[in-house]
């Protein structure tokens, strides 16, 4: 009788283990970028960050190197693959994809702390100056915007996501500098909120209005305030006109912030993105992280 208990037995399937990728010596500098969107100079100083945290605690059972980790993580947010096309090209499982994806997003918005405004009045001058040469503006410390990041149709309250281009979203609001870096974002708001309700409860807000630092620059989606600076609607003399032409030549930099992280990492703009509206802050962040990284 045990015999035939044993013989009815489900045979156990036996563990395989494929070839890991762990360095990117079997790449060229050209296929690196290719395929992470990041030079191998950036990926090795971003892994040399996330080291302490993404490091495995033990070498037993196959455990995933932190530079496995840092690549399938790029890859992902860099391509937007399907984590079973990214597990195999890596050799993992998609389990363990999944998982190294959330630790290494997890590790970049711990360790890369290089989205804060401008501290220091030589900062700020820096700022002033820096967009001054650009626009012939005074006193302008930041450009303002929205972009939209497509998610997952959320099952609940789903109209509130649909933004106005009818797709389901979020709405990002960032501010960058005049060298293009970005000093503040908020990526939580529902695709349908407009940019000024984004503006009005953000931290961004109350401190440009409690602390004075200077000016941001805004499109017409904004509100003209003591700390915004708007265009004009319906510019009639050539003085209203060259204000807005230098208005828009100086609100310029954070349009072209936004262009070149969405074409670095083109999971931003994928109709296809695997994002929920639970989740986006969290996922979202680490794109401007690393941006600043490479």
């Amino acid at each position: 009788m045990a015999a035939l208990f044993v013989f009815g037995q489900r045979k156990r399937k036996q563990r395989t283990f494929k070839d890991r990728i762990s360095s990117l010596d079997h790449l060229s500098d050209v296929e690196v970028v290719d395929r992470y969107r990041l030079s191998r100079i950036a990926i090795i100083y971003l892994e040399d960050n996330l080291r302490n945290d993404l490091s495995p605690p033990t070498n037993r059972s196959q455990s995933v190197s932190s530079m496995t980790k840092v690549l399938v993580g790029l890859r992902v947010l860099s391509k937007g693959n399907f984590l079973s096309e990214v597990a195999d090209l890596h050799g993992i499982s998609k389990q363990t994809a999944s998982r190294v994806l959330h630790e290494f997003v997890d590790a970049v918005n711990r360790n890369i702390d290089n989205i804060r405004f401008q501290r220091t009045q030589q900062e700020l001058a820096e700022a002033k100056l820096g967009f001054y040469k650009r626009c012939k503006i005074a006193n302008i410390v930041g450009a303002v915007d929205g972009t939209l990041v497509p998610i997952i149709a959320p099952k609940d309250s789903g109209e509130a996501y649909i933004c106005r281009k009818g797709f389901h979203a979020i709405n990002v609001m960032a501010t960058c500098s005049h060298d293009r870096r970005f000093i503040d974002i908020v990526a939580k708001w529902p695709g349908s909120q407009h940019d000024s309700s984004v503006m009005n409860t953000s931290s961004l807000k109350e401190h440009m209005e409690s602390e004075r630092p200077g000016m941001l620059l805004a499109d017409s989606g904004y509100p003209l305030t003591n700390s915004l600076l708007t265009p004009l609607a319906n510019p009639v003399t050539p003085a209203e006109a060259r204000y807005n032409n230098a208005q828009s030549k100086g609100r310029m930099v954070i349009e072209q912030s936004f262009g070149i992280l969405k074409g670095r990492f083109r999971c931003v703009i994928s109709i296809l993105s695997p994002y929920t509206s639970s989740n986006t802050d969290f996922i979202v962040e680490p794109y401007f992280r690393i941006e600043h990284s490479s």
